[in-house]
């Protein structure tokens, strides 16, 4: 994609109506390793990447993989980047919670087995109904666990709604008009930090 910065930049600050949420850039690994030179539309679309996909993960080595990776962490050193084989595992990471009205049936808290072992992409999801101290909430935003490559959803935090995203280790709250919490976690891995991260969350409950 031509550009790649100046559409970001478009969605962000002219419309209105759209939010975005984090930008995902696909590589193909095998031609990055016949191919390596890296032109300037692809360091930009590398930039501004928060998550990066190895594509082709089984038609390379271990060794190539790791020369891909060397080449992207080059122009971009903060994004979350991992090898899929047919960009299984993608849909994980494009999460999208609808605003459920009080009292609507939330799922509970279940690990997803990972689409592919590369990756061992996993989630679960935290419900609740109570209020969070905001503060207390914030110090566990900055404390989240590596595993973690996105963590979106909606929490009330000293009696105002909010939406919630976190991708590779950056987070934000947004006002949003809810009355319940609901937040989803997507990582490698995870499941394994479950228990730990919904203990800590209760820990803020009020």
């Amino acid at each position: 994609m031509a550009e790649a910065d100046a559409l970001v930049y478009e969605v962000e600050e002219e419309l209105e109506r759209a939010r975005l949420d984090s930008v995902i850039c696909i590589v193909d690994g095998y031609t990055s390793i016949r191919y390596p030179q890296v032109g300037y539309v692809g360091r930009v679309q590398l930039q501004q990447a928060d998550i990066v996909l190895i594509n082709k993960r089984d038609l390379i080595t271990e060794k190539e993989l790791e020369a891909v990776t060397a080449q992207i962490r080059r122009f971009n050193e903060t994004a979350v980047v991992m090898a899929t084989e047919r960009c299984a595992g993608v849909e994980k990471l494009w999460v999208a919670l609808a605003n459920r009205p009080a009292g609507a049936r939330r799922p509970q808290a279940t690990a997803s087995r990972p689409h592919t072992e590369e990756a061992e992409l996993q989630s679960f999801t935290y419900s609740t109904t109570r209020n969070m101290d905001k503060a207390a909430f914030e110090r566990w935003a900055d404390s989240l666990p590596f595993q973690v490559y996105r963590a979106k959803g909606f929490v009330v935090l000293d009696r105002a709604g909010y939406l919630f995203n976190a991708v590779a280790g950056r987070w934000e709250l947004e006002k949003f008009p809810v009355e319940t919490g609901q937040l989803v976690f997507i990582g490698q891995r995870i499941t394994a930090e479950r228990d730990r991260i919904i203990e800590e969350l209760q820990q803020c409950e009020r």
